[in-house]
């Protein structure tokens, strides 16, 4: 299961890269939002459930994972095109109810991944934080589980 998902992550990589559309690509993958910040490119995509594994956020520190509903993936490339690989990402989100999940997101292939839990119907507010090479970027968006 970690090689589908690397290769899932690794096409999206390159389809960001190359500037084709992420959705017609890769089945289970919606293009959330691309935006600009600052010269940074960002990429949001998210993963439904039925098309993935549970990212491997908390294996990476020993521990189990529940599977959650979904899986939000950020892409970030810096004012001179290349892919940045050492931010810190930080991801808010908040429900119809508001009932807030803050999420720190870990870099795994190329992008950086965690697991969201989209149950409740309605609209989310999602933003994101992003330190990038000293770069503070934030970033707002709603968007609607379809």
């Amino acid at each position: 299961m970690i090689k589908k998902s690397i290769a899932v992550l690794t096409m999206v990589l390159l389809t960001f890269a190359g500037g084709n559309s992420l959705a017609s690509m890769v089945s289970g993958l919606e293009e959330v939002r691309i935006s600009t910040l600052s010269g940074f490119s960002l990429a949001y995509m998210m993963v439904k459930k039925a098309e993935r594994k549970p990212f491997a956020r908390l294996a990476a520190y020993g521990g189990e994972q529940e599977d959650a509903a979904s899986g939000l993936l950020l892409f970030i490339k810096g004012p001179n095109g290349d892919l940045i690989s050492n931010a810190r990402v930080t991801y808010t989100l908040v429900d119809a109810h508001g009932a807030e999940q803050r999420l720190e997101a870990v870099f795994t292939g190329g992008g950086y991944a965690t697991d969201v839990e989209l149950t409740t119907p309605g609209a989310y507010l999602i933003k994101a934080e992003v330190d990038a090479s000293g770069k503070q970027l934030v970033d707002r968006f709603l968007y609607v589980p379809s």
